[in-house]
């Protein structure tokens, strides 16, 4: 079943595209005020369906939140262009997720020589 996007989703996958690589559950509250049973349901759904991915703690040293990033399906919510011609490739947030080819994460790409590197936005 698919899921229904609301607007604050759509704003935590832009801020996460845009601005953050990575954000806690705390950090997302801060950003998107809602309760916390709220705010889990739904960081569960979008995880759950792909826009989101998780990185949980993998060892006692590392830190003990989890953090969110986007999923693999985030493209295909971000890349909704504003144009109706509906050209492909030219949406919002593109640059974010795409890799260089040198990275193999599906996060913002942080290789200096990476192509994709540089923030473009549709005109």
């Amino acid at each position: 079943m698919p899921i229904r996007l609301q607007d604050r989703d759509k704003y935590l996958l832009d801020l996460l595209a845009d601005d953050f690589l990575l954000l806690s559950r705390e950090q997302i509250q801060e950003l998107i005020p809602r309760g916390i049973r709220r705010t889990n349901q739904r960081l569960a759904l979008l995880t759950g369906h792909g826009l989101l991915s998780r990185r949980d703690p993998v060892d006692r040293l590392s830190p003990s939140k989890v953090f969110y990033f986007l999923g693999e399906d985030a493209v295909d919510v971000l890349n909704v262009d504003e144009d109706p011609s509906g050209s492909a490739g030219r949406g919002r947030g593109t640059s974010a997720i795409r890799t260089c080819g040198t990275c193999t994460s599906s996060m913002r790409c942080t290789s200096s020589s990476s192509p994709t590197r540089r923030r473009t936005t549709s005109s």
